[in-house]
């Protein structure tokens, strides 16, 4: 029963990734499952990290929730071991629907050091209680307890970047429509949006597939994802155009 979930999870990454090389800046790497779910990466060591969360019913990034605590941990872990460097990256949670949750919407409003040391310490008190008594700490159960313990008390010179650069990204809840949306607005035939869509969902399945068939990590050039889909679109919006103007034979 949850192997459909699981299965649309897997696919939203594909979809993502269709979508961030459609935003990254010229000569960035976007990939997947390589240093995070999704992330793009440029030569000089900037970075955006995105994790990707599909739900119909629960909310990932809820005060409690499980999946909030677990992605700052990691991120807290890649910084740690050199892997990211916070001043340079953003970090992405990416969910496929609309969803709110009062810690994460703080650390993802936060702009600046001091707001993210703000932010920081009203999540302490919400999950763990006015100090110095933290009587709510031993509420939250071992798993999300090691996680958010893990963070909070991380060193600040790591911690408070993060949430600095933490933006929460929602999506209208068809990761499709979304897609197809954004292509829209490139080109002239509304009619050729759903072909466009199918075309670029494809090439991004296609390259990584063929990259972890091979054993390699699937990492996609922005560059050369660009080049493709231009061209297919510049070649059937001028099949549009001759067609429009063709005479009865």
């Amino acid at each position: 029963s949850t192997a459909p979930g699981q299965a649309l999870g897997y696919g939203l990454q594909y979809t993502r990734l269709a979508m961030l090389l459609m935003d990254a800046p010229e000569g960035t790497s976007c990939s997947l499952e390589v240093i995070d779910d999704l992330a793009v990466q440029a030569d000089d060591d900037s970075s955006r990290l995105v994790q990707v969360k599909s739900t119909h019913t629960g909310n990932p990034i809820s005060d409690r929730a499980l999946p909030l605590w677990k992605t700052l941990h990691n991120w807290l872990r890649l910084a740690q071991n050199n892997n990211v460097i916070p001043d340079r990256a953003r970090f992405e949670l990416y969910i496929s629907k609309q969803c709110a949750g009062t810690i994460a919407d703080a650390f993802s409003r936060a702009g600046s050091i001091e707001e993210a040391r703000i932010a920081l310490q009203a999540a302490k008190d919400t999950l763990w209680g006015a100090p110095p008594e933290h009587l709510k700490k031993g509420s939250l159960g071992s798993e999300l307890g090691q996680h958010v313990t893990t963070f909070l008390e991380g060193p600040e010179k790591l911690v408070l970047p993060i949430i600095m650069h933490f933006k929460v990204e929602c999506g209208s809840g068809s990761p499709q429509s979304d897609l197809q949306e954004k292509i829209r607005r490139l080109v002239l035939s509304p009619k050729n949006v759903l072909d466009i869509t199918d075309k670029a969902c494809g090439w991004v399945k296609r390259n990584v597939d063929t990259q972890l068939e091979q054993q390699l990590p699937a990492v996609l050039a922005t560059d050369d994802f660009r080049r493709e889909l231009l061209g297919y679109i510049q070649r059937i919006e001028r099949s549009a155009i001759l067609r429009s103007i063709a005479p009865p034979p």
